[in-house]
């Protein structure tokens, strides 16, 4: 697998990913062990597909115009700079 292809199949990985299609989540305090994947699928999907989404179909694309311009006066966060913590 060249660079081109491994980033276009990441793309692809994250954007199923944040889009919650197959997850199955509870959040904590839910006291019927109910999955709150639906309700956190839609709280996010305009935020999902008004920002992640048109990134990772740039990047996918090869389209650096787009990402230059559509952010450029974004920060960003370097690799690694946010640990996760679980719950």
């Amino acid at each position: 697998m060249n660079k081109q292809e491994a980033i276009e199949k990441a793309c692809q990985i994250i954007r199923k990913r944040v889009r919650f299609k197959t997850a199955a989540l509870t959040l904590p305090g839910n006291p019927q062990f109910q999955n709150d994947a639906p309700i956190i699928r839609e709280m996010t999907r305009c935020y999902t597909e008004s920002w992640i989404v048109p990134l990772l179909d740039a990047i996918e694309s090869g389209d650096a115009s787009y990402i230059k311009e559509y952010y450029h006066a974004e920060q960003g966060d370097p690799i690694g700079s946010e640990q996760i913590n679980h719950l």
